[in-house]
């Protein structure tokens, strides 16, 4: 249609051309505009996190070009190494950190929103990347416990790699992240109610102790679930060799460990008392002033206890000459169940994975109820024989190929999510890794402290 002249003034002047399009197209930023209508940048990605191609869809109308400028949010966060995006099936092109870093598998957080300009080959995060900041400095300092030659000053050149290198890449709000790993998971500096960045458990055969034979045969069997625990712990940590008496009094013991310190409680409160490792165990109750109240019955698994109206302050007595981090006490506890899919079957081996974005992975390897001469790669546990390399499981045993190519199925379920300060982290079927986000204060307090200690000890 054509425009229409709303008004001449007396001097030949035009005001007010109305038009449905401009007569020459232009590009704004990658996109093409002609005035018949708006134009948006923005974008949703829903691509999953372990996907490196990151892939979202704006108008017809948009063009790749040195100086377009998208703003994406992504519905998941990013665990894979060396991102890419693709704009409308244009190629899928690098994303970079501000500097030129390549985005690394902790480039943004669930939910975040980032602004990404073209640069001719490949997007670049706009303001993003606290860690490509850091990596870009030429004069990085490292904490090392080992001083420069010829000085007593612990800090040599290199980077402050070992403080940071852990930070989570995110423009803002950013939170650092640190890993853990064992039978439980523990650490100090756990974030409040936020997401573990991943969680990884080991899928291990159940089977009782002994050497399996066809004449012995040990029977094995798996998991159709998984149940993940988050406790806190306040118990003191410093044991020392001895036992505690029916009246509550320190005795010697050389099978036993005790509580050095008290640790206090409130009185009437609910606590779990965990206990991985089944160690024999009991606690003892005392009021303020340290009078003796009452010892629990002997416990040998987690337990959910409640203090007498009067207690104050505990001690822990357990069997054993050794602690570890397998026995503590909560007062805030958690357990998130994960159930396999039925399709899984028996799962006797393989891994578990919260991807952070309330998405599990599992991994199951191959299981046969009963062998019947199929390849198998090794190492494998059998309900009949002792593994050995060459040798072949007994006909009609249990047979999990350990080394076999896994099946991996997808699991909707809530996402681990971390307790403000002290976390202990310990799954059924295995042992288990975490990388978690941290609070940033008690981070930053946990390297100082690192930091403090090693120069006192030079």
């Amino acid at each position: 249609m054509a425009g229409t002249i709303n008004n001449i003034n007396a001097g030949g002047t035009v005001y007010g051309i109305g038009a449905e399009s401009l007569t020459s197209q232009n590009g704004i930023d990658g996109l093409e505009f002609n005035g018949s209508g708006n134009v948006t940048r923005y974008a949703v990605c829903s691509t999953a996190a372990s996907t490196a191609e990151k892939t979202v869809t704006l108008g017809a109308n948009f063009t790749l070009a040195a100086g377009a400028a998208v703003y994406v949010k992504f519905v998941h966060a990013n665990s894979a190494e060396n991102p890419t995006l693709n704009v409308n099936d244009t190629g899928a092109k690098p994303i970079l950190y501000s500097g030129g870093t390549p985005a690394d598998s902790s480039a943004w957080d669930q939910g975040e929103v980032l602004t990404l300009l073209y640069d001719g080959t490949s997007w670049n995060i706009e303001g993003g990347g606290v860690y490509a900041m850091i990596a870009q400095k030429q004069d990085q300092l490292t904490f090392d416990n080992t001083p420069t030659a010829g000085s007593s000053n612990p800090v040599t050149s290199g980077g402050v790699e070992s403080a940071v290198s852990q930070v989570n890449q995110t423009a803002l709000g950013a939170y650092p992240h640190a890993t853990a790993s064992g039978s439980v998971a523990s650490f100090a500096d756990g974030a409040d109610n936020i997401p573990v960045r991943s969680l990884t458990a080991q899928i291990v055969p159940v089977q009782a102790a002994g050497t399996p034979s066809p004449e012995n045969p040990l029977p094995i069997s798996g998991w159709s679930g998984a149940n993940v625990s988050d406790g806190s712990n306040i118990l003191d940590l410093e044991f020392e060799l001895g036992t505690i008496n029916a009246s509550g009094t320190p005795s010697i013991s050389n099978d036993n460990m005790r509580s050095v310190n008290f640790t206090p409680v409130s009185p009437s409160t609910k606590y779990t008392l965990i206990n991985k490792n089944g160690k024999a165990m009991r606690w003892f109750a005392y009021k303020a002033d340290g009078t003796f109240i009452a010892r629990s019955n002997s416990l040998s698994q987690t337990t959910e206890i409640t203090t007498q109206a009067n207690c104050a302050k505990i001690k822990i007595v357990f069997a054993g000459t050794s602690y570890g981090n397998d026995i503590f006490l909560a007062d805030k506890f958690t357990t998130y169940s994960v159930t396999f899919p039925a399709s899984a079957g028996t799962v006797c081996g393989g891994t578990l994975r919260d991807n952070g974005d309330d998405t599990w992975t599992l991994k199951s390897k191959p299981y046969y109820a009963s062998y019947n001469g199929e390849a198998l790669v090794g190492p494998w546990v059998s309900s009949m024989d002792v593994y050995a390399e060459g040798v072949t499981p007994t006909m009609g045993a249990q047979v999990v190929d350990l080394g076999g190519t896994e099946t991996e199925y997808t699991i909707s379920a809530d996402s681990v999510k971390t307790l403000l300060g002290s976390n202990n982290i310990f799954v059924d079927c295995g042992d288990v890794s975490v990388d978690y986000r941290a609070d940033t204060t008690l981070y930053i307090e946990g390297k100082v402290n690192a930091i403090m200690a090693t120069i006192a000890n030079l």
